[in-house]
């Protein structure tokens, strides 16, 4: 299995287009990648909220 967390010289970008390239029209890639995208949306949303209460992490 391949190491997700290795670095390479290669860009998020272009192995983020790659990966949907391969992957779109596949409904459960695409349920997934909205998944995330909400996922991070909220932990954004989370951040900005702690912050403006003054209990943002040191």
């Amino acid at each position: 299995m391949a190491n997700v967390f290795h670095h390479s010289n290669e860009s998020c970008s272009v192995k983020c287009e790659r990966f949907w390239r391969r992957h779109r029209g596949d409904n459960d890639i695409e349920r997934l990648l909205l998944e995330l995208q909400f996922g991070r949306r909220a932990i954004h949303d989370l951040d900005g909220y702690f912050e403006s209460v003054g209990l943002s992490p040191a």
